[in-house]
């Protein structure tokens, strides 16, 4: 049973898996023509997590009017990657819905064999999959928020572009001020190359002089680190008080 179930990991998740390659072009070809497409990857993020979600919880994850949300819904339903019933949306493939809660964040990796465990490929899958949100879970992540909100006086809110390609854990204005949070939570430290897609991020959105942060479940590496202080990134403590 764990050989079945590591070779049907491999195949649907493995970088030259033929499950993976083939869901990356349906995922991809769907919605290569398609307007707003970060909007609709975000809507496919969101269903992989909560399948059955009604039009008004995810306008309500979206931030966005239930009317501009069902014509990305409408586009969602032409690609037939999803299907509506009884006002609820779901995935049409169990399979597909999985590659889409674990390959989100778009990174591709080797599996081979060796002498781990099944379950510890698993672990380290969900470890790398998994979004920061739903590693922490709704009440933490709901938690993490309260408590920056409190630690810096200001609401906070996860941020999406109107374009659908910039996006941000959490923003919040405090009169003339924007502060951006980025989050990562993961049982590895945080490195370089995270705080420069961070920068990067904020560099191609509308934020110019926005006052930066950084949390992480684990640290930093000492280059992230000193990137940090270059850029003036302020390190939040992931056990602030």
């Amino acid at each position: 049973m764990d050989l079945v179930r590591y070779v049907t990991l491999k195949e649907i998740l493995d970088v030259n898996g033929k499950i993976n390659i083939l869901f990356k072009y349906i995922f991809e070809n769907s919605l290569q023509k398609a307007k707003r497409k970060g909007y609709l990857k975000e809507i496919l993020f969101y269903l992989a997590e909560n399948e059955g979600a009604t039009l008004s919880e995810i306008s309500k994850y979206l931030n966005k009017p239930s009317g501009q949300v069902s014509n990305y819904l409408s586009s969602l339903l032409k690609t037939d990657l999803i299907f509506r019933s009884k006002k609820k949306y779901y995935y049409r493939d169990a399979i597909f819905k999985f590659w889409i809660a674990k390959t989100q964040l778009g990174k591709d990796i080797e599996i081979s064999r060796e002498k781990k465990a099944i379950d510890d490929y698993i672990s380290e899958l969900e470890e790398k999959y998994m979004r920061a949100s739903t590693e922490l879970g709704r009440a933490k992540e709901y938690e993490f928020k309260v408590k920056l909100e409190k630690a810096l006086g200001l609401k906070l809110n996860h941020y999406l572009s109107e374009d659908g390609q910039i996006e941000f854990d959490l923003v919040g204005k405090k009169g003339k001020s924007v502060h951006i949070i980025e989050i990562k939570w993961r049982n590895k430290a945080a490195d370089y190359e995270d705080v420069r897609n961070f920068l990067n991020k904020v560099s191609m959105s509308e934020f110019k002089n926005a006052k930066l942060y950084f949390v992480s479940k684990t640290g930093f590496t000492k280059k992230a680190k000193e990137l940090m202080k270059k850029e003036n990134i302020i390190i939040l403590e992931n056990d602030w008080k």
